[in-house]
């Protein structure tokens, strides 16, 4: 399972040593982009098996889980700058940005359809 992690700060970094530290997701299968490369560097020394992505985009591309780490100011530029597709996850951490605002117009246009995913997400992380 190919994880991708948008942002390498204090959460992102806590996310990808943590994952990469326990048993489900292999260290190589961990991909994290960050525009500082001293946060990128760190991470890599601390898990030489984990990923550096050149691009949030080289990060996301085959994920099945992309963790968007970043600040909340940042989503809306991060997430138009790649592109998902149906059978990826999206996971933000981004304090105070809804689930409304990281899926694409159109998307919530019924309750039920909310209902739908969020029961969706909840039996894919039940799952790992």
């Amino acid at each position: 399972m190919k994880v991708a992690i948008i942002g390498a700060g204090n959460m992102g970094g806590a996310i990808a040593l943590g994952m990469a530290k326990g048993t489900i997701v292999a260290a190589n299968e961990i991909f994290v982009a960050d525009p500082s490369q001293a946060n990128l560097d760190k991470l890599k020394q601390q898990v030489p098996e984990m990923n550096i992505a050149a691009s949030n985009a080289e990060a996301v591309k085959d994920a099945d889980i992309v963790i968007l780490a970043v600040k909340p100011w940042l989503v809306n530029v991060v997430l138009e700058a790649i592109t998902l597709n149906n059978n990826q996850m999206l996971v933000s951490i981004a304090a105070g940005v809804s689930i409304e605002f990281t899926a694409p117009e159109g998307f919530w246009d019924s309750r039920q359809e909310r209902q739908k995913f969020m029961l969706h997400a909840e039996i894919n992380l039940c799952s790992l």
